[in-house]
C-alpha cells in the first residue's frame, strides 16, 4: 500500500522542516508554499537575497540528510 510508505516519509520531512532555524524554515516555507523569489523573500525577512540563498541551501540539506539517515534506516517503513 503506496500510502504506508508515504505517511512516514511526510512526518519525518514535516519534522525535518520544524528542527530547521527560524529564518531558514521560514525562507523554506516561502519559496516551496507561497512560491516567493529570492527577492521578495529577501524583503520579507529582511535580509540579503545571498542570506535567502544561504538559509535554502541550509534547509535543502538539512532535509535531505534527515530523509536520506531516516530511510537508509528503514525503519519508517516497517
Amino acid at each position: 500500500d503506496p500510502l504506508r510508505i508515504i505517511h512516514p516519509v511526510r512526518q519525518l520531512f514535516l519534522d525535518a522542516v520544524d528542527e530547521l532555524p527560524e529564518k531558514p524554515r521560514r525562507a523554506f516555507l516561502m519559496a516551496r508554499l507561497e512560491g516567493l523569489t529570492y527577492r521578495q523573500i529577501a524583503r520579507r525577512l529582511s535580509v540579503s537575497e545571498s542570506s535567502v540563498k544561504q538559509y535554502l541551501a541550509k534547509a535543502f540539506a538539512h532535509c535531505h540528510a534527515r530523509l536520506y539517515d531516516s530511510l537508509a534506516d528503514a525503519s519508517c517503513l516497517s
